[in-house]
């Protein structure tokens, strides 16, 4: 949290106070989560117009609620497609992004490509 703080310039004394409250906040969600069934926990979530809420200061408040605005707005087709796919022609061809995303070459993966066609 720290070095978060200090990534978007906040004093020295803000981002000692945001560690203490994160450490503060895992240990109460922790003695929580002690008396709780595994499957509860597993259904655990936060809540971020409650944690926003929980901002000291008003300006930092609208920043968070701007930026979080902004990340809602954004959808995973305008954001993320272009990351994972191109076009060759009309249709889209999900990029090589080798070693774990790849279109594996005849020498690879031999019949592959007749067997997915086939299905």
């Amino acid at each position: 949290m720290v070095i978060a703080g200090r990534h978007i310039e906040l004093s020295e004394s803000d981002s000692t106070r945001a560690a203490a409250a994160t450490v503060r906040s895992y240990r109460e969600h922790m003695a929580d989560y002690a008396f709780m069934r595994a499957l509860e926990v597993w259904y655990e979530r936060v809540d971020i117009d409650a944690f926003v809420k929980e901002f000291p200061e008003n300006e930092i408040r609208t920043r968070a609620v701007e930026r979080i605005e902004k990340t809602r707005a954004r959808t995973t087709v305008e954001h993320d497609f272009p990351k994972l796919a191109e076009h060759h022609g009309s249709l889209p061809k999900i990029k090589d992004n080798p070693p774990l995303i790849f279109h594996p070459s005849q020498e690879e993966a031999p019949g592959y490509e007749t067997a997915t066609r086939a299905q």
